[in-house]
């Protein structure tokens, strides 16, 4: 049987498979204009953990470079040890950064978190960030957000900063797994690792990242023996729920909401931080309009059990006609 346009069904599905794997490879802002990363390191305490946070900012500030990021660090050994510094350089740095550029900011918690059953903090020197103060400072930015909480208890930072344009990934799934975390190790390793590149394409999205890591952390503990004590989410939708890892095969969310929200994963897909350079030839205008075509792309896989086939391959269709002009 074929559909309208002359493709068999059987072919039109083949043709499905192959475009999927191509439609989210790249990000979804204007390429070549500098991104900003804001790298945090809170009180290690232990000093098994100043060494553990020491590396994975290496990490961070490494990757910075291979992107030609302005990579703002603080916290540390080198930073200003004066009651308050960090949390009001962290202020500063957001302020400043907020209304610059339409390139991501990015924001990385590097250390220990804590939860009281109503207030979620990261622990820096001096006086700690809650979750709602992070997300009043985040109020007035202008541009797009790629904030990595990588401490214990950080899944109320999801909540609290989640927004339409923005990418919230924690280290938890709620504030009351509050041991410490390995997820960020496997994140900052995630930065430069061939095997995170999930879709072959060359670049590792934010969504490669967050699945590279989170199924590394389970992997860990249960090479060690242990009960897994976190459980990493992510957020790009602005609904501040959260998709675990276990809900996608490759870089395709499988499963869906039981009221039908838009998924995770589209948009956290399409930021990079060190994009490709099959990416960076891509015209700001193309890159737009790529863009949106993934949004309907998204939108029509979630309407799929509601319209017949017919009607289901024509819509295909027309989306990868568009997608394929793109790269012509």
């Amino acid at each position: 049987m074929r559909d309208s346009f002359g493709l068999s069904k059987q072919f039109a599905r083949h043709l499905v498979l192959v475009v999927l794997v191509v439609l989210m490879t790249v990000p979804w802002l204007p390429a070549f204009e500098q991104q900003d990363v804001i790298v945090v390191v809170g009180a290690p305490g232990e000093p098994e953990y100043a060494t553990r946070f020491q590396a994975w900012t290496a990490a961070w500030r490494q990757a910075g470079e291979r992107a030609q990021a302005t990579v703002h660090l603080i916290g540390g050994e080198t930073a200003d040890q004066a009651e308050d510094a960090d949390k009001q350089s962290l202020q500063r740095a957001i302020v400043a950064a907020a209304t610059k550029k339409t390139s991501p900011l990015w924001i990385v918690l590097i250390g220990h978190g804590t939860y009281d059953g109503r207030t979620a903090k990261f622990n820096l020197r001096g006086a700690d960030v809650a979750a709602p103060e992070l997300a009043g400072w985040l109020d007035g930015c202008g541009r797009p957000v790629v904030l990595l909480n990588t401490a214990p208890a950080s899944a109320p930072f999801l909540l609290a900063v989640s927004r339409p344009g923005r990418v919230v990934i924690s280290a938890t799934k709620s504030g009351r797994e509050n041991n410490a975390t390995r997820f960020g190790g496997f994140v900052a390793d995630a930065l430069g690792k061939p095997e995170a590149d999930i879709d072959e394409d060359g670049q590792v999205s934010v969504l490669e990242v967050f699945l590279h890591a989170a199924r590394a952390v389970e992997a860990s503990y249960k090479q060690d023996g242990l009960i897994v004590t976190e459980h990493p989410l992510l957020d790009d939708n602005g609904d501040g729920r959260g998709t675990r890892a276990d809900w996608f095969h490759g870089v395709w969310a499988t499963k869906a909401a039981a009221d039908g929200a838009t998924v995770d994963g589209i948009r956290a897909h399409q930021i990079h931080l060190v994009p490709s350079e099959t990416e960076r030839q891509l015209s700001n205008d193309d890159r737009t309009v790529r863009d949106q075509l993934e949004q309907d792309l998204a939108t029509l896989r979630t309407q799929r059990k509601t319209l017949n086939d017919d009607e289901y391959y024509r819509q295909l269709e027309s989306i990868m006609r568009k997608l394929s002009a793109i790269y012509q």
